[in-house]
């Protein structure tokens, strides 16, 4: 829940624990009502997120040479690069668009 590309640097941890547990319930209430067995995001889910991300910190103090533990091997900083407020949003309800879903055995 506290990982990479979490908000650490400008939200409470408590706060940011709270709203990936709420997430995550939801999309455990929609196993529960027999939706599907299992999800994961989509592959252009993820390309669209890591290059949103990358290009977000083109103009910040991040990747301007400094040396930081929140940096990848690339140089690109493994932290939530906008407001708070958009973390919120994001994660309000899963957008199953960005998903795929399972309909069989999980194993």
């Amino acid at each position: 829940l506290i990982g990479p590309y979490s908000p650490i640097t400008n939200l409470s941890l408590v706060d940011i624990a709270d709203i990936g547990c709420e997430f995550i319930l939801r999309c455990i209430e929609k196993i529960e009502a027999g939706e599907f067995k299992a999800l994961a995001p989509t592959e252009q889910a993820v390309r669209d997120f890591n290059k949103a991300l990358n290009n977000s910190f083109s103009d910040t103090i991040w990747v301007t040479g400094c040396n930081s533990w929140y940096m990848d091997q690339d140089g690109i900083p493994q932290t939530w690069p906008w407001l708070p407020s958009r973390f919120r949003k994001d994660l309000i309800k899963p957008d199953m668009a960005h998903f795929e879903t399972f309909q069989g055995s999980t194993h």
